[in-house]
């Protein structure tokens, strides 16, 4: 995906908790990779384009919107 290279359009997304919450980490950890598949079926529903780290865009997000 090709950008104008003075404007960031592409963020990554992020969950932390308070220092010393190991329990909740630990559950938020599980949560996300138990549904990771889900959550990207639901951005892929709302059509939010999914890139790799490299800023290429996914096929998966290509063929749903061609």
């Amino acid at each position: 995906m090709q950008t104008d290279s003075r404007i960031q359009f592409s963020f990554g997304i992020a969950m932390a908790t308070r220092y010393g919450e190991d329990d909740w980490l630990e559950t938020l950890e599980g949560l996300t990779e138990r549904n990771t598949g889900e959550v990207r079926k639901i951005l892929l529903d709302y059509n939010v384009p999914l890139i790799d780290e490299q800023g290429n865009v996914l096929a998966a997000w290509r063929r749903q919107n061609r």
